[in-house]
């Protein structure tokens, strides 16, 4: 695929790699425009990038970034369960220079989702304009969900909403969501796989396979760039050097 980039990196070198490429973007943006707006995925792997990030953040200026999530579950912020609680105990208690940064759950999941928009507004200057992240931190899942868009929810079609709510019987929490036109609308997005599990997922992305109902395969940023980090046992079986 066109502005798609694959790096395969060992296990022991996965967390640096993806910490590597973010503090690469964030020097560039605010070299370029004075700030650096980053949203965030949750899961266990980014818990080891942010680790990574808190050693390396010397290189940023933090005071000039925004950060923002992806998804989050609605749960208390102290819970082990909330992206946006591990992100606080794994990188912004530890670095020495406050970003800006914004909580996605504050109460009922609609209300939430209302008010996220109206905060990414104040983030981005008020411009009604789809909000272009410098740089999106993806996970995917086994299934092909990508933030907490997931097969067949009615949020993968929605069109005019910036963030969703997501109530799925499956799931243990309600959710909130980015909605694919924020993320179409990156200019990086980074997706991050570990685990054979994974590649085929990754191997559908990749060849633009047409009868995957991976909604990560919908991840198309209209003026944007795409990079995968994958493990290396990703790399073997999808034969990537």
């Amino acid at each position: 695929m066109e502005n798609v980039e694959v790096k395969v990196t060992s296990n022991e070198l996965f967390a640096r790699t993806v910490a590597g490429i973010i503090v690469e973007k964030a020097m560039q943006a605010i070299s370029t425009t004075g700030v650096f707006r980053l949203a965030l995925s949750g899961g266990n792997t980014p818990i080891a990038i942010f680790k990574q990030l808190v050693e390396m953040q010397e290189s940023v200026e933090w005071s000039k970034v925004q950060i923002y999530w992806v998804d989050e579950r609605c749960v208390a912020h102290d819970s082990t369960e909330s992206n946006f609680g591990n992100a606080k105990r794994n990188l912004l208690d530890l670095l020495n220079e406050q970003p800006a940064f914004y909580p996605m759950h504050k109460g009922g999941v609609i209300d939430s989702a209302f008010q996220y928009e109206e905060q990414m507004l104040e983030g981005f200057g008020e411009s009604k304009d789809v909000p272009a992240f410098d740089l999106i931190l993806l996970g995917v899942g086994e299934d092909g969900h990508v933030a907490s868009l997931f097969p067949g929810d009615n949020a993968l079609a929605e069109s005019t909403k910036w963030v969703s709510e997501v109530s799925i019987k499956d799931l243990k929490n309600d959710r909130l969501t980015m909605t694919l036109p924020v993320l179409n609308n990156a200019k990086f997005c980074l997706f991050i796989a570990k685990s054979l599990a994974k590649a085929s997922v990754v191997g559908a992305f990749l060849t633009n396979d047409v009868r995957s109902d991976y909604p990560c395969c919908l991840v198309k940023p209209k003026n944007g760039r795409v990079m995968w980090v994958v493990d290396s046992e990703i790399g073997e079986a999808l034969n990537i050097v």
